[in-house]
């Protein structure tokens, strides 16, 4: 909830205000200077004040969190208290309803927030080979480095994949101290032979499989993300939750069988 409620600009040289709702409050702002800079805005009249008076002369403001269900009903009720509708008072189009329809289409809207995510989240890059950790800024940063596509490096991290047996890459929010990421071992394809064991996110125990590829193959999941599971679950207990955040393979965790 606390990315998801209503917000004010405020003009600082007149006092008018625009009123807002909206699911993604830690970008919104930005999506708007955004479009305002590049003469997309759909909200004429904002875009004329920003042209003649800049950015510094508005104020961006969170003035309420609310659940999803009941958002456009908080910002009508903060449209009409403030009176943003009216020419007098604000530069709100209309009243009520989903306030992006206003100026943006949903496509926009969908491109304008993939690309902020692509920006706005650090990530860490762990090459295995070379035992070298370095920091980017973003998806964007981090793909220029590679030579990739984003989406790629983008997949490469939702699966928990070893990039190209020689990259692992997380969240900046997601790094674990307790973790030495780049002493994990290269996922190789000599694997077929290793005994697995599944277990819950809980650590109770669900099956025994022959090999990582064949637990790989039935789940469809990638081998390397159930190396690096049992790799990374270092404190990993049979009923006892994980002493600290691992990352799970298939939203299981693993260990190899240990042979008397």
């Amino acid at each position: 909830m606390d990315n998801c409620g209503i917000y004010k600009i405020t003009c600082l040289i007149n006092n008018k205000v625009y009123i807002g709702c909206t699911t993604k409050l830690k970008i919104r702002w930005s999506q708007h200077k955004y479009c305002l800079k590049n003469n997309k805005h759909g909200n004429s009249y904002f875009l004329r004040l920003w042209k003649k008076y800049g950015k510094d002369a508005f104020k961006f403001e969170i003035i309420e969190f609310c659940s999803k269900n009941i958002l456009f009903e908080r910002e009508d009720y903060w449209v009409k208290f403030y009176k943003s509708n009216i020419d007098k008072f604000g530069f709100n189009i209309k009243s009520t309803g989903p306030e992006m329809n206003n100026f943006m289409s949903q496509k926009t809207i969908d491109k304008l927030t993939f690309f902020f995510f692509l920006r706005s989240r650090k990530v860490i890059l762990f090459d295995l080979i070379n035992k070298i950790q370095n920091e980017f800024d973003s998806i964007i940063e981090l793909s220029k480095y590679l030579n990739k596509d984003k989406s790629t490096v983008c997949a490469a991290i939702k699966r928990n994949q070893i990039y190209k047996k020689r990259y692992l890459i997380i969240y900046k929010e997601n790094f674990d101290k307790n973790t030495d990421y780049l002493n994990i071992k290269i996922l190789k394809r000599n694997n077929n032979g290793k005994s697995v064991l599944q277990f819950d996110l809980k650590g109770n125990f669900i099956k025994e499989w022959k090999s990582i590829t064949n637990a790989a193959k039935t789940l469809k999941i990638s081998p390397s993300s159930i190396v690096l599971n049992y790799k990374t679950n270092l404190c990993f207990d049979n009923n006892t939750e994980p002493k600290f955040k691992v990352m799970s393979a298939g939203k299981f965790n693993w260990k190899l069988k240990v042979l008397n």
